[in-house]
């Protein structure tokens, strides 16, 4: 919402930043599969919803310490 608000108010540079903000994340969906990102992320972020189910495979480790860069950086990591 708060790209919308910031072109609501005419601030394209506060969109900017936020799009900017949210580069990592989007680029981070190209570490596996949608489902495989996501359910990951969630359960880093504190909300454990669980394995995906067959055929889809959990992130490998590497892309797995990715994602979890990743949500450190935006702060976005369980405590």
């Amino acid at each position: 919402m708060g790209i919308f608000d910031a072109m609501r108010r005419d601030d394209p540079e506060a969109a900017r930043a936020l799009q900017k903000w949210l580069t990592p994340l989007r680029n981070a969906f190209t570490l596996g599969t949608f489902l495989q990102v996501i359910k990951e992320a969630l359960a880093l972020a504190g909300y454990p919803v669980g394995d995906a189910r067959a055929p889809v495979l959990p992130l490998e480790a590497a892309a797995h310490a990715e994602l979890r860069g990743i949500l450190g950086r935006m702060g976005k990591l369980a405590s």
